[in-house]
């Protein structure tokens, strides 16, 4: 109705611009896209080609740059401008949910911010010449995986990969980013965003590296969420041909070329209806506000001590990022989080039991955060345990059998059960050594020294007829 008044009054020119700007209009940005100021520099000590020890605790996102290895390394150069978009990232996310915000993989840098400290690893591209040949991106992201794996060996449980590119890719036409989706909780399938650097025929960069809100912001927020993995089955607003973005609004985070229509990451929305991918807590569909890859501001953290009987005896370490024993025993989890834990001895020792918050024999237990915990490893010195067997018959020994000779490594204190089983016609004599008793089965506790011999004989003709 706007339209035919206007064209009746002013004439159709005036009409269309009007329609024009009304489809265009940007809804309104409430918050502003930094929640603090951008790191003033990155403080790691130049390019580093392995994962450094964790300080986040939880899934997290490793962050990688990969250049030419016949090439030159500008980590010193790309690492500050990683870690400022990082940052925009963050804070933008923030702005758009004060509740939650990325957990980046940080290292123990002296600095004086959070993003200062990401952790980034240089990772030299061998024959880059063929990946800059590829014009598939299926075998292009391959290829790339595939160097990562030779470089650092297979992603652990908890880490994702956001890696940015530092080759030229023209072969590929419109990439400006690719992902391998992952799982919304950390698995061994953790997913893998690549952003590339290099301009190529999709004319991708449009600048603002380094300024927390430009192309390469915007596109690791996008590729992020994608990373968190999920399809938008049953979003309202789900492009009809491309079911892992949104056709409306052109503002989304998650539209897509040529849908999209803004201009910097802090004029994007995040889901802004809450309706299609984030915070919509609808059951049965993927919502990225769940995703262990986000940390939650609100939620309280509770710590997990892990103490060690005796010191030096062994390590425990959580299959999630956080828990490192020693040095690293009481991080702090967010409440809920189901904490999996792994005893290894060191060499001399073996793992005995948990105790505390954790129960059992096994090496891995689990425990959940939703109040302070206290979880204690119990390793021993192990000892040589000797059996000899003399006669027709073998020694059982926890479900093996000794025909002769055998020696295993158990820990002092342990119990190990012995079963004496003569051979037919034969019969039983004895035990001599740490068993002394004419019963078959035995019962001894692991100590310094540790010999038993088991005896069979024989059985007489006159001994099997009765």
């Amino acid at each position: 109705m706007l339209a035919v008044r206007l064209l009746h009054r002013f004439g159709a020119l005036v009409a269309v611009v009007a329609l024009v700007a009304a489809f265009l209009a940007l809804p309104p940005v409430a918050r502003p896209a930094h929640a603090a100021p951008l790191p003033g520099a990155w403080c790691g000590p130049g390019a580093s080609t392995a994962d450094l020890p964790d300080v986040a605790v939880g899934a997290q996102i490793h962050i990688l740059y990969m250049y030419p290895a016949d090439g030159i390394d500008r980590t010193d150069f790309v690492a500050p401008r990683i870690a400022r978009d990082v940052a925009g990232v963050g804070g933008w996310w923030q702005a758009q949910d004060p509740t939650r915000t990325p957990r980046f993989d940080v290292a123990d840098f002296p600095c004086d911010s959070e993003f200062g400290r990401l952790d980034i690893t240089t990772v030299p591209i061998q024959d880059a010449a063929t990946l800059a040949g590829l014009d598939d991106r299926t075998v292009l992201l391959t290829q790339l995986r595939a160097q990562i794996a030779r470089a650092l060996g297979p992603a652990p449980v908890g880490k994702a990969y956001l890696v940015y590119v530092d080759v030229p890719v023209p072969g590929i036409g419109t990439v400006c980013a690719l992902t391998r989706p992952g799982s919304t909780q950390p698995s061994a399938a953790n997913g893998t965003a690549f952003v590339f650097l290099q301009p190529n025929d999709a004319q991708c960069l449009v600048g603002g590296f380094g300024t927390g809100t430009g192309w390469p912001a915007q596109t690791v927020a996008h590729e992020l969420l994608h990373v968190m993995a999920g399809r938008l089955v049953g979003a309202p607003h789900a492009c009809v041909d491309d079911p892992a973005h949104v056709c409306d609004p052109r503002t989304d985070v998650l539209a897509i070329s040529p849908v999209i229509s803004y201009s910097s990451l802090g004029q994007a929305v995040l889901d802004g209806g809450r309706d299609d991918y984030y915070g919509h807590g609808l059951p049965n569909r993927w919502d990225a506000r769940n995703s262990a890859w986000l940390e939650h501001l609100d939620a309280p953290q509770h710590a997990v001590t892990v103490s060690i009987a005796p010191e030096g005896g062994g390590r425990v370490s959580s299959t999630l990022p956080g828990t490192d024993c020693p040095p690293r025993c009481s991080p702090a989890w967010n409440a809920e989080t189901v904490v999996e834990l792994a005893a290894v001895a060191e060499p001399g020792y073996a793992f005995v039991n948990w105790a505390g918050d954790c129960q059992g024999l096994a090496s891995v237990c689990s425990v959940t955060a939703n109040s302070s915990k206290f979880v204690l490893a119990v390793f021993a010195p192990v000892q040589r345990f000797d059996v000899r067997v003399e006669g027709p018959g073998v020694v059982e020994i926890d479900g093996a059998d000794c025909a002769r000779r055998c020696s295993e490594e158990r820990a002092r204190g342990s119990l190990v059960a012995l079963v004496a089983r003569p051979d037919p016609k034969a019969s039983f004599v004895g035990w001599s050594g740490r068993c002394r008793d004419e019963q078959r089965r035995c019962v001894v506790p692991v100590q310094q020294r540790n010999a038993v011999t088991a005896r069979f004989t024989k059985l007489t003709k006159r001994a099997r007829a009765e």
